[in-house]
């Protein structure tokens, strides 16, 4: 028996101080949510007495609803929530109130990603405080973080349509990209500056290995290599659907092409959030004089993304030029007209914040 599972066990065998614990019912005012939805079956995980699942049963009286729970003896099953006994997409919402907190923070993305497993939606209320009860003086909250924190947990294991409804987090469930920490990966940008060394080979000895748009390859070999891993899209004003079969959109909800066999998308929220700080830094950069309206380049989106959420510890740039024209006009590598900077970004304030990925570690250039 865990720690955790001896605190929750003494807390319930202890009523006389323990008398509305597992009954709080903080799920309450999400059940006019869940109502909408009409989902036929729901998981509620930590449901504590069920006090949820009972007034989610009498809403939608047809729906298979199941309340779980590791300790409470009020649960219709007992289990850990990283190991469920259920099928794959065995229900159409899973639903947790006030329970992850009360996860260690090496738990944390092993129940996201049983969640995502077992069902297609999701509702969440967290709490970003320290516990009020406390079991031998210790807090009942081993995991407080802030609502930021927890978003990029449940983006790294498919989150999408992250939605704030009061105090609920709600959403949807997508493939999860899954790079291993500690793999090399590289991003060859398409900047002109890739004809200026012949990296072909060493860009092969990459674990990952991902292009941008529409880049080119053939007759590029020498600089660019040939080996592609993750194709960065748009799937608009692209030559071609089926430069690589796997794929990441930085559009979540674009539709995925028959041609992409795997297909991940980086959540609305982490590419607004990514664009607002880029508009931030400019707004700092303009000394707060007007507001900017640009937006964070591919790049830095996949960049961001693949370091904050996926959990890569490094990742490698090459052909990434911030649109600077000191080189040449050139726009694309493999295009020899000249292109004017586009308007919507901002390559100098980018390049700010990969230097500063640099210097943290984050980001090396070949």
């Amino acid at each position: 028996m865990t720690e955790e599972k001896q605190k929750y066990d003494g807390i319930y065998q202890n009523p006389a101080k323990y008398p509305r614990y597992g009954h709080t019912n903080h799920g309450a005012r999400a059940v006019a949510i869940v109502t909408k939805w009409a989902p036929k079956s729901l998981l509620d995980l930590g449901c504590g007495w069920n006090e949820f699942a009972k007034q989610v049963k009498a809403a939608l009286p047809e729906a298979t609803v199941v309340g779980a729970d590791f300790s409470c003896p009020g649960a219709d099953i007992q289990c850990e929530a990283a190991n469920t006994p259920f099928e794959d997409n065995t229900f159409d919402v899973v639903t947790s109130f006030d329970m992850m907190e009360h996860l260690v923070e090496s738990e944390v993305d092993a129940v996201l990603a049983e969640m995502a497993r077992v069902s297609s939606r999701f509702i969440f209320s967290i709490s970003y405080q320290d516990s009020v009860n406390k079991w031998q003086g210790k807090t009942l909250h081993p995991t407080v973080q802030p609502e930021e924190w927890w978003m990029l947990r449940i983006a790294k294991a498919g989150g999408l349509g992250l939605t704030k409804q009061g105090r609920f987090i709600t959403g949807r469930w997508a493939a999860a990209l899954r790079i291993d920490s500690d793999a090399s990966v590289v991003l060859v940008g398409n900047g002109p500056s890739v004809q200026d060394a012949p990296n072909g080979k060493l860009i092969d000895t990459f674990d990952e290995v991902v292009r941008f748009n529409n880049f080119k390859i053939e007759g590029f070999e020498k600089n660019v290599g040939t080996k592609t891993t993750l194709w960065s899209t748009f799937f608009k004003a692209v030559d071609s659907l089926d430069k690589h079969p796997r794929a990441i959109c930085i559009c979540e909800n674009t539709q995925q092409p028959p041609s992409i066999e795997e297909l991940y998308r980086i959540p609305a929220w982490c590419y607004n959030r990514t664009r607002q700080q880029v508009i931030d830094r400019k707004y700092w950069d303009l000394g707060f004089s007007k507001k900017p309206d640009i937006l964070a380049s591919s790049g830095l989106q996949v960049a961001t993304f693949l370091l904050e959420v996926v959990g890569v510890k490094k990742v490698h740039l090459y052909g990434f030029d911030h649109f600077s024209k000191k080189r040449s006009g050139q726009h694309h590598y493999w295009m020899p007209m000249s292109f004017k900077t586009p308007a919507e970004h901002d390559g100098q304030v980018e390049a700010h914040m990969f230097e500063q990925l640099r210097l943290a570690g984050k980001v090396a250039y070949l």
